[in-house]
């Protein structure tokens, strides 16, 4: 879409200075990783009703955080963090909201 180009050609400015891997939180139409060598990597949302949206770009940075020191590989970590932000907007408030590991691990399907 014409909002991705947008996303993809600020991230290449950043890039340009000397940013390497640049990773962009989109709200409801998830996240877009691009990576110094041109390629990107899109992960959608997971649909869920939503609450509050308090706290959840947080949420979405700590968990992608998490996953990455985990040692999750890219698609991972951006599925794990939509999971959580898609668990957080379900719930009132921000630090209420906040999801457990199991529970995102759940919604990713690696739990019953």
């Amino acid at each position: 879409t014409a909002a991705d180009a947008q996303v993809v050609a600020a991230a290449r400015h950043l890039q340009a200075q000397g940013v390497g891997t640049v990773l962009v939180k989109l709200g409801a139409r998830g996240c877009l990783l691009v990576r110094p060598d041109g390629s990107t990597l899109h992960q959608g949302v997971f649909p869920v009703r939503v609450v509050d949206t308090t706290g959840a770009g947080d949420c979405f940075t700590a968990t992608y955080t998490v996953a990455m020191l985990s040692g999750m590989n890219e698609a991972d970590c951006l599925r794990f963090a939509c999971a959580a932000a898609g668990i957080c907007v379900q719930r009132k408030g921000a630090m209420p909201s906040m999801p457990t590991r199991a529970e995102i691990e759940t919604v990713m399907g690696l739990h019953e």
